[in-house]
């Protein structure tokens, strides 16, 4: 948060978010509509660092389109992220690369 202080809202949700899903205790939680074991979704977001929440922060600006159901959508993002985080950048750099060269 020191280094986005205008990002603090946003972060105070993705953490609290984080907690709120670790501590269910549950059999099962739903993300983007798929059920998926507890313990399954507990270690996926306690891979979530530093990294990934200014991933998350940065696709969440970007989102353009209604979100009808922020806590799912969000909690779909932490889930995916340490997945897709490399991918998307990976993306953008091969994206920056291609339209270097046809300028």
């Amino acid at each position: 948060m020191d280094s986005n202080p205008e990002d603090r809202k946003l972060i105070d949700m993705i953490v609290s978010l984080m907690a709120e899903t670790i501590g269910a205790r549950c059999e099962t939680v739903v993300v983007a509509r798929a059920e998926y074991p507890y313990a399954y979704v507990v270690n996926k977001l306690l891979r979530v660092g530093y990294f990934h929440v200014q991933y998350i922060v940065s696709c969440l600006k970007q989102q353009r389109e209604k979100i009808n159901n922020i806590k799912a959508y969000v909690l779909a993002c932490i889930f995916n992220a340490p997945t897709m985080m490399d991918a998307y950048y990976r993306s953008e750099v091969r994206q920056g690369m291609y339209a270097e060269s046809s300028a």
